[in-house]
């Protein structure tokens, strides 16, 4: 039988050696023994283990639960057998078994003594070379191991721990083995649990257990106590399971935060916050968030490492994106529930690391950051005890100072000299992209009104928002704040390189604006303000020497991402139309923007994003709920070419793109009157395609050529086709009556029938065998919106025409109809229209 010699020692906390139990004969030195005692510390606890030296490795191996939820632990070496441990290595976990309450770790870093919690970064690495040599003020004696080695009932034992009724000393007792338990591992049978008699109480977990040759035989996991009769036994993970299990991947766990979250409740960062989340600028923080929150929950938290603890939602409670790095950033909870409430914070960082607290002022918690990252925060509040939920606020901010809890925001003039917040721009005439933006949060501390700089008006920051280094001739200098809602009302304040100020409140709306002719070079320093204390405003500051085309200060940007959504559609998409249900309106005055004779208001970004395949005609338009609602429509195509409508089918817009060019449309809609704001659906139709329409998947099914045909083509197509009119001289009732929609992709003016206009469907939409004597026959369009035309082809093979008949509704009259075949079609004045409405048959004019 191979013995394998390896050198063991301890997991402990203080050791004062108690070797009053040698009376048991054992064939080892017990005071020897216990210099190679350590102990292990985590957090504001200490356990017990055992050094193990494998593979030119240094591993501790002890019970799970003493390391558990921790990465990494410091080991306490009894360098000398009458004092306490000394902390000399830094370990950290390699696995853990929780169904056998095994754990093992590796000695990574030597310890500065003098700082405990050191980064590992300012640590030494271990060295196994000078733990063989003693290098480290002690030496470990060697102690056999025989993995193969298997104990019977009676057997003699010792155990070594620090339980915690040693008083911090490291406790030797000794026992027998009462009996043993078999298991199966990797298709193996190998001694699994040794019962023992040997006293064991909190605190030996993670130990060593030796035979009487000095063996390491196993690692006291548990006692289990009879309470009638008072009776324990301890329970002794056989070593060779345990080092059985080392080799075995699918029994070990790597990660404490990986295995709760994949088997038990865990915290979801990826889940929507239940209370809300918020994008903060640095301004905004300063100024102090607030935000309202119920803390507690089902999952416990202390997985996530040593500060983690309490009981939190699996989702987290709030969420906020900070836009920018700060020196410091303090996310802060205050309870409402007084002194029964026990609160915890938990925060991931952008990086991905967890930051937690329990008691920072009171029992409230805070967690600091500095050199905060800009990125997304997401935050739990939990309760210290399972079940308790209480209500309260989070409170953001950069600042310790606090007033009842909110940090105070600091008081004081303009300062022109101070660093902007938001950036230095530096210009020279005939800049571009004109407008210049920069994007700029509103509000501050400072009432401008007592600032003695004329007639101005708002709360600033101290700071500017914005510094200007500008260098022109004789042009002018527009400054202009377009806030990112339309009813902020916010202020601008401007210094400039002469040292003169100009203000203004509501240039453009809510909206504020100075323009400053023939502009002097220098510095110009920009304050943007609310009007009212307190408020904290998102928006754009746009520079411009071109007043007009930034009157309303904002501009139709392709390049931003549209409001309701994008899609891509390939020619014969279905279904046909596509539709998306989209608000009108916005801030940009679309006369001013060099885009044709366009006339309304929009937002700045995209409503809608159309990525095209194909080469159909393409059809956009919009339909307001409300038919007293005017918009217009504005579409920037692939090839960078503006189209604009106001009125294609009533006060709906609409647009049509033949054989459209593949590639990116941008789709806005406006209101025709500024502030207003109009809900409605945005429809893509495919008319070439024309799917929705049983006459055209009649067409596409025949191959049928986009030309008038004859009814001969629909004589055997069994109901599929155009309506049948089934009328005698003399029918009742007069009119008859049928619904029959308009449109088509054809352009009548093509056909070479007459003076005829519009665009119809290839085929007609209806048709009547007439047998009526000379009789007069009258066919008029009813539609419900839009323009419509007719075109007919009469019994005698004649083609009429007609536009307006009724209004702007089309009829065609024959005073002494002939008899045959009357082929009808209903089109639409317009291309890519599609209209809705009823054909009239009737003998009487």
């Amino acid at each position: 039988m191979k013995r394998i010699i390896l050198f063991f020692a301890l997991f402990v906390t203080f050791v004062n050696p108690t070797s009053t139990a040698q009376a048991q004969s054992v064939n080892y030195d017990i005071d020897e023994l216990s210099r190679a005692a350590v102990q292990v510390l985590v957090g504001d606890g200490s356990g017990s283990g055992t050094l193990i030296v494998l593979h030119n490795e240094a591993l501790v191996v002890t019970n799970r639960h003493v390391v558990e939820n921790f990465s990494e632990a410091n080991i306490g070496i009894l360098v000398d057998v009458t004092e306490t441990a000394q902390p000399l290595f830094r370990a950290e976990l390699r696995g853990f078994s929780m169904e056998y309450d095994f754990a093992y770790l590796e000695l990574t870093h030597e310890l500065n003594p003098d700082d405990l919690e050191a980064d590992v970064s300012t640590l030494q690495p271990f060295n196994i070379q000078k733990l063989r040599a003693g290098d480290y003020g002690f030496n470990l004696p060697s102690v056999i191991l025989d993995p193969n080695a298997e104990l019977s009932r009676g057997a003699e034992i010792a155990i070594f721990g620090y339980p915690g009724i040693g008083d911090n000393e490291l406790v030797y007792t000794n026992g027998s083995i009462a009996s043993l338990q078999y298991g199966e591992l990797n298709g193996m049978r190998l001694p699994m649990w040794y019962r023992t008699s040997a006293e064991m109480s909190p605190g030996n977990s993670g130990g060593l257990a030796v035979d009487t040759d000095g063996n390491f035989i196993g690692i006291p996991t548990s006692v289990v106590q009879e309470y009638e009769t008072g009776g324990r036994l301890g329970n002794l993970l056989a070593l060779p399971f345990a080092l059985a299990l080392m080799n075995d991947e699918e029994q070990m766990e790597t990660d404490w935060v990986t295995y709760r979250e994949e088997n038990e409740l865990a915290l979801d960062h990826t889940a929507e916050p239940g209370f809300g989340s918020v994008s903060l600028t640095p301004m905004q923080v300063t100024a102090v968030h607030t935000a309202g929150i119920t803390s507690g929950g089902e999952a416990n938290a202390n997985y996530l490492g040593e500060s983690c603890v309490g009981y939190a939602a699996t989702a987290p409670d709030y969420r906020f994106t900070l836009t920018s790095p700060m020196e410091l950033v303090k996310v802060a909870f205050q309870s409402s529930g007084g002194q029964e409430s026990d609160p915890t914070m938990i925060i991931r960082a952008p990086d991905g690391n967890w930051h937690c607290n329990d008691d920072d002022s009171g029992f409230d918690p805070a967690v600091y950051f500095t050199n905060a990252a800009d990125g997304e925060y997401n935050v739990w509040v939990g309760s210290f005890s399972e079940g308790d939920f209480h209500p309260g606020q989070i409170v953001i901010s950069n600042d310790g100072q606090h007033n009842g809890g909110i940090p105070v925001p600091a008081t004081g003039d303009l300062d022109f000299s101070a660093e902007p917040t938001f950036g230095t721009v530096t210009l020279e005439e005939g800049f571009l992209p004109d407008p210049h933006t920069v994007a700029v949060t509103a509000g501050g501390s400072v009432d401008v009104s007592s600032q003695n700089i004329g007639n101005c008006y708002g709360y600033a920051a101290t700071a500017p928002d914005v510094r200007l280094f500008w260098t022109g001739g004789s042009s002018d200098l527009f400054l202009s704040f377009i806030a990112d809602n339309t009813s902020d009302d916010t202020t601008i304040v401007i210094n400039d390189p002469n040292g003169n100020w100009h203000c203004n409140d509501d240039l453009n709306g809510l909206n504020p604006g100075v323009n400053i002719q023939s502009a002097p070079s220098g510095q110009y320093d920009i304050w943007v303000a609310t009007y009212s204390s307190g408020n904290y405003f998102n928006g754009q500051l746009n520079i411009s020497e071109n007043v007009s085309s930034t009157s309303s200060g904002a501009q139709l940007d392709f390049s931003a991402d549209p409001y309701f959504g994008e899609e891509s559609l390939s020619a014969g998409f279905q279904p046909n139309p596509h539709s998306v249900s989209i608000t009108a309106g916005g801030s940009v005055d679309l006369s001013t923007q060099d885009i044709g004779s366009c006339y309304g208001h929009a937002a700045e970004a995209p409503d809608f994003r159309l990525q095209w395949s194909g080469s159909s005609n393409l059809r956009i338009a919009f339909t307001a709920s409300s038919t007293g609602d005017d918009t217009v429509i504005v579409v920037n195509d692939p090839n960078g070419n503006w189209h604009c409508n106001d009125d294609l089918e009533g006060l709906n817009p609409g647009l049509t793109f033949n054989s459209a060019a593949s590639g990116q449309y941008d789709v806005w809609v406006g209101s025709y009157s500024e502030g207003e704001y109009i809900e409605g659906n945005l429809t893509i139709r495919d008319m070439s395609s024309n799917a929705n329409s049983k006459l055209a998947m009649m067409e596409r099914n025949n191959n049928i050529a986009p030309q008038l045909s004859v009814l001969q083509r629909y004589n055997d197509l069994e109901g599929i086709g155009p309506t049948h009119l089934q009328l005698q001289p003399g029918f009742l009732p007069d009119p008859h009556v049928v619904q029959v929609p308009a449109g088509g992709p054809v352009d009548v003016s093509s056909q070479n029938i007459g003076s005829c206009f519009g665009y119809v469907m290839s085929s007609p939409q209806a048709y009547l065998n007439w047998q009526g004597n000379g009789g007069a026959l009258n066919f008029a369009y009813e539609a419900n919106s839009g323009d419509a035309v007719m075109v007919i082809n009469d019994g005698n093979g004649n083609w009429h025409c007609n536009d307006d008949f009724n209004g702007i509704d089309p009829g065609i009259s024959f005073s002494s109809a002939p008899s045959g075949v009357y082929q009808i079609w209903v089109g639409s004045l317009y291309q890519g229209q599609d209209i809705q409405g009823q054909l009239k048959v009737s003998e009487i004019n």
